[in-house]
C-alpha cells in the first residue's frame, strides 16, 4: 500500500482542510474526534464514488429480464438492478450496447430480453484507490464533517467546490441525477445541486 494509502492520513489531511490542529492516531482512537470522522467515513466514501465516473469503481455485467416481474406499460422488460450497483452509468446512443432505457425503483426497464450494463460500486479497501481518490475523500469528509456542523455551511461550499475543480466537475449545466436514463434524446436538465454532478464530466454528459 502506497503511504498516501491510509485511513490516518486521509482523515488528518480532512482535519488539516478543516482548519483544526489536532491531528489523530488513528479512526479507532478513543477521542470525539476520530469517533465523529470514523461515523463518517463511509458515508463519505460512498457518496464520493457516486459523485463521479470513477474507472477503478466500475464494474459490467450481462442482465436477463424478470420472469415474473413486468412493468404496467412503457417497457417490455424488467431488470433487477445488480447488487451493490450505486449508479448506473448508461451508455451513449450509437455505443454497441446502448438500449433505450430507464432506471426506475429497483429495476431498470427496456425493451429488450438482455441488456448490457456498466456501474458504479463501492470500494472500500483502500489499496484499490488511485491517488486523486484518496484526495478526494480527504475533501468529501471534511464536506461531510462541515455538513454535520450547522454553522460551517460557508467552508462545506468552499470545499466542494474546490472538490469539483479538482475532478473537473462543473457547478452549472448538469444533468439531474433522478433521470438515469438511456434516453439521449431528453437534453440536459439545468439544477444547482452538487450531487448532479454524478452525470457530467468536463466535455459534457457522460456516456461511460
Amino acid at each position: 500500500m502506497a503511504e498516501y494509502q491510509s485511513e490516518t492520513i486521509i482523515a488528518n489531511k480532512a482535519l488539516i482542510l478543516l482548519g483544526n490542529t489536532q491531528r489523530i492516531a488513528s479512526l479507532n482512537d478513543s477521542g470525539e474526534l476520530a469517533k465523529n470522522l470514523q461515523e463518517l467515513w463511509v458515508m463519505a466514501r460512498v457518496s464520493l464514488i457516486a459523485s463521479h465516473t470513477w474507472n477503478f469503481a466500475i464494474k459490467r455485467e450481462k442482465l436477463l429480464a424478470e420472469v415474473d416481474v413486468k412493468p404496467e406499460f412503457g417497457y417490455a422488460y424488467c431488470f433487477k438492478k445488480p447488487e451493490g450497483m450505486l449508479r448506473w452509468l448508461p451508455w451513449a446512443k450509437g455505443e454497441p450496447y446502448w438500449f433505450a432505457g430507464e432506471e426506475e425503483g429497483e429495476y431498470l426497464v427496456a425493451d429488450e430480453a438482455a441488456i448490457y450494463v456498466r456501474y458504479l460500486v463501492d470500494i472500500a479497501e483502500i489499496g484499490k484507490w488511485p491517488p486523486l481518490f484518496c484526495e478526494s475523500m480527504a475533501y468529501q469528509l471534511a464536506v461531510e464533517y462541515c455538513e454535520a456542523k450547522s454553522g460551517q455551511k460557508g467552508l462545506a461550499d468552499r470545499l466542494m467546490g474546490d472538490l469539483d475543480r479538482k475532478l473537473g466537475r462543473p457547478m452549472s449545466a448538469k444533468l439531474a441525477d433522478g433521470l438515469a436514463s438511456g434516453k439521449r434524446d431528453r437534453g440536459n436538465i439545468l439544477v444547482n445541486s452538487r450531487w448532479a454532478s454524478a452525470r457530467h464530466l468536463p466535455t459534457g454528459v457522460s456516456s461511460r
